[in-house]
Formats: C-alpha cells, structure tokens, sequence
C-alpha cells in the first residue's frame, strides 16, 4: 500500500519528529516503530471493515 497523504509535510515532520526528538528517548528503532505501528493501523482496519459488513 503506497497511498500517502502530504498536507503541508506534515508526513515528514511526523517521520522526523518520531526519529530525532522521540526514538533516541525510547530505544525503539524508528524504522521498526514505523512498521508497527503501520500493522496496528493494518489491523484496525481489517476490524472496522469486518464491523461494517456485519452491520449492513
């Protein structure tokens, strides 16, 4: 999936902000950070999707 939306770079100061400013605090490496919180909204989706055919 390579849908992106860029409103004012927004996309790549949340990228810069969560590499410089939070990962260093954290330990987390942001590339991995990135991956999973791109499955966590992955599968909120696929949950909401469900949810929705079961209601129509």
């Amino acid at each position: 999936m390579n849908d992106r939306i860029d409103i004012a770079r927004l996309v790549q100061e949340l990228h810069d902000f969560a590499a410089v400013e939070v990962a260093p605090w954290t330990g987390i490496d942001p590339k991995e950070f990135w991956t999973g919180f791109a499955n966590i909204l992955a599968e909120l989706g696929s949950r909401k999707k469900q949810r929705s055919a079961c209601e129509v």
